[in-house]
């Protein structure tokens, strides 16, 4: 390109960046420097003075370089494509990306667009052959630096986590920096108060909400909050969302997370990671606001009110012990717990187990006192418990399907692996024969068949997994019998010193269905429901409940039939040399 083209006024763009709003108006590197730079380089290479006048500027404040989501970079990008820009100029190549896919991936752009670029600082431009090589060799050791940096920042502050010390970010309320020690926080005694007060609150009432309105009516409220960069927080409440932080904070027991970000990792993905990734706790340098068993107490009761979906110290409360177990006998449909305020000539509320909004059918005439229920299955559980004849029978019963069930789990265990063995040759075959086959044969069609029988082939590994699970499962499955054996024996002992919500979890572990009619009730452990007229007996109430006879064995069923292999699909004729 001739630099002294004046077909080009109008026509030049330059691109400015800086990361802060303290750097856009500084000395050295200011968005204005920037400009300046180039408008002279412009001058000092021929451009016409209109050209260089003429040139719009892209001023970018207060954007990293590490992305290119960028408004006025946006705008730029708009403009090529319209054609209203012919030659980019800036001061260097990380005023526009530091990533080298970002930018390579903009050159790559630029070049569609007929568009130049000029880079002061490099002195190269993309129209000749050595300033592309120099481009892609500085961009990757800009990109390998910043990488390094980051990796060199984030073991410096995870070795100030282990040491103990604050690295930075959102002060918790009832501390302060300490303005004389790097990495220390100052008690503060006014906030100190409140943090202490929400923590005695909760523990007394078990309600997040209830705790900030009880902090609020003592009239305590944050202090204000100005941040190294000027910021200011305004004096207020405590909010529901930061009192519910302060409750799970291990600051206030001085102790600092490390790796922070590992902290809520399912259990497998936390065992994939190395030790040094890992969350742990560290002990801090800063003194701590509550004592550490009402820290334990009060993230004990977070859970169990979360695992309760209630608060499990409100005594309005009604612990619905068989939510998820019991079941409308008519229509089948699970049950929900629900409460009626008290009526005249009642001394307290009604609670009970009703159908769901919208799920009652013709005949369900289910609404049946909770207590009732509950205190029936659990009475049925601990009869149960002291029958050992009964359980003896109960374990017998049980192991004499498994010996029944083994064999039949062993026989389609074989036949699936035929079958899988079977389809895995067919699609070797079938793709050795499409990769050596010679250029021009027809083999589109072909593609479609050799995914579809790799799915079927997948299907079937998947199903020999299944079988050989359910196999593994019946060796020790009179085991479980056994131990389930001993754990329904210590039911009746271990019972009313649970809390409430354990004792649902105990009866999802020994229950597998309670199905209620206006009449009777049907109680299923972990099993076939019994069939009417099995010893059925009263539970009192009217209520009646048969003897539940099974223990759960592997599921088998819903497996897929183990049909043969579908036949491999003809090979494409190689085309004849004339």
């Amino acid at each position: 390109m001739d630099p002294k083209n004046a077909d080009l006024k109008g026509k030049v763009a330059i691109y400015t960046r800086v990361s802060t709003e303290e750097q856009a108006h500084a000395d050295e590197g200011s968005l204005d420097n920037q400009a300046h730079r180039c408008r002279q380089f412009l001058n000092s290479v021929g451009y016409p003075s209109s050209v260089v006048e003429s040139a719009h500027v892209y001023r970018e404040e207060g954007f990293s370089g590490k992305n290119m989501d960028r408004p006025e970079l946006h705008r730029l990008r708009a403009h090529i494509a319209k054609g209203r820009v012919r030659l980019l100029v800036f001061t260097e190549l990380s005023r526009v990306s530091r990533s080298v896919a970002d930018f390579l991936a903009l050159v790559e752009e630029l070049g569609r667009s007929g568009v130049e670029f000029i880079s002061l600082k490099e002195q190269f431009n993309t129209s000749t052959p050595h300033g592309k090589l120099i481009m892609v060799v500085l961009m990757a050791l800009a990109e390998f630096e910043r990488e390094t940096t980051s990796l060199r920042t984030s073991l410096a502050m995870r070795d100030r986590a282990e040491r103990g010390l604050w690295n930075g970010g959102p002060i918790p309320i009832g501390y302060r920096p300490d303005p004389d020690r790097s990495g220390h926080l100052i008690v503060v005694d006014e906030e100190a108060v409140i943090v202490r007060a929400a923590f005695a609150t909760y523990l007394e009432t078990g309600s997040l909400a209830g705790t900030v309105k009880a902090l609020g009516d003592r009239g305590y409220r944050r202090l204000e909050r100005v941040s190294r960069r000027g910021n200011t927080r305004e004096p207020g409440p405590v909010s529901w969302s930061a009192l519910a932080h302060i409750l799970q904070n291990p600051i206030y027991i001085a102790k600092k997370e490390v790796n922070r970000s590992a902290r809520f990792l399912t259990p497998e993905d936390a065992a994939g990671k190395p030790p040094a990734e890992k969350y742990s706790l560290a002990d801090a340098v800063w003194a701590a606001l509550v004592d550490p068993a009402i820290f334990e107490r009060a993230g004990q009761l977070l859970a169990e009110n979360y695992a309760r979906n209630g608060n499990v110290i409100a005594d309005k409360h009604h612990d619905y012990v068989l939510t998820g177990l019991i079941h409308c006998g008519t229509c089948g449909t699970g049950l929900e717990g629900a409460s009626q305020r008290p009526k005249p000539g009642m001394d307290a509320r009604y609670y009970y187990y009703r159908h769901p909004a919208g799920t009652k059918q013709p005949g369900c005439r289910i609404s049946i006192r909770a207590e009732m229920v509950e205190e029936a299955v659990v009475d049925r559980l601990k009869k149960l418990a002291s029958n050992g004849p009964l359980l003896d029978r109960i374990v017998e019963e049980a192991n004499r399907r498994l010996v029944t069930t083994a064999p039949e789990v062993e026989r389609d265990l074989k036949l699936a692996r035929q079958r899988a063995a079977q389809l895995e040759a067919q699609h070797a075959n079938l793709t050795t024969h499409l990769m050596t086959a010679p250029s021009g044969t027809p083999l589109d069609s072909f593609w479609a068949t050799v995914k579809e029988l790799a799915a079927t082939a997948e299907g079937a590994r998947a199903e020999v997994a299944r079988l050989e699970r359910a196999l593994g499962d019946l060796a020790c499955a009179k085991m479980k019998a056994e131990d389930y054996r001993r754990a329904l024996r210590s039911f009746s002992a271990v019972w009313g010193k649970l809390d409430p919500y354990e004792q649902t979890e105990v009866l999802g572990l020994l229950l597998d269905r309670v199905e209620i009619t206006p009449d009777k009730m049907h109680i299923a452990l972990l099993g076939e429901m019994p069939q009417e007229g099995e010893g059925a007996f009263s539970a009192g109430g009217g209520v009646y409940a048969p003897p539940a006879k099974w223990l759960r064995v592997p599921s088998l069923t819903g497996s897929p039939a183990l049909a043969p292999p579908p036949p491999a699909p003809p090979f494409p004729r190689h085309p004849t040399s004339s």
